[in-house]
């Protein structure tokens, strides 16, 4: 009987551990980032520490060498990214009208289905609706970027 009110008392500790990282996450994010990251490189401030360089100078050294690599990958993909946006957006329409092609006859049946009738038209729709929707989808990638940069900024906090 001891035993299934151990378990009950873990579950119900871990199920509160799991809520408190949940709520608290915004102001965790960076404590649990740099745990991680301290794990992970102390092997290698060990060796260093082996060739005799202090603590300090080596995580210096470690941290400088990783904001190098960073820098340098993102100066290697950044003009990529850049060429192949500006591509996007000039394909876009193109990738809009294939998918009103493709997605009409399905539209038709389903508002056939819902009472809708054959007087619906898909392509007249979007060119009606399609700055709001795509408004909506600029308000959402806004808010993931947002979430994004004030994470990233919070992991260089």
């Amino acid at each position: 009987m001891a035993l299934r009110y151990h378990i009950w008392f873990w579950l119900l500790a871990l199920a509160g551990f799991f809520g408190v990282v949940y709520l608290f996450k915004g102001v965790l994010l960076p404590f649990a980032l740099g745990a991680a990251v301290a794990y992970l490189l102390n092997p290698l401030v060990n060796g260093l520490g082996r060739v005799k360089i202090r603590r300090g100078p080596a995580a210096i050294l470690i941290l400088g060498a990783f904001f190098l690599v960073l820098f340098g990958i993102l100066a290697l993909i950044s003009p990529l990214l850049y060429q192949q946006s500006l591509q996007l957006i000039k394909d876009l329409p193109d990738y809009v009208d294939q998918m009103i092609t493709w997605g009409g006859p399905y539209v038709a049946q389903l508002m056939e289905a819902l009472g809708q009738g054959d007087n619906f038209d898909l392509k007249a729709f979007m060119q009606e609706h399609g700055t709001q929707l795509v408004g909506g989808a600029g308000k959402a990638l806004d808010t993931v970027a947002g979430g994004l940069a004030a994470g990233g900024q919070a992991a260089m906090d």
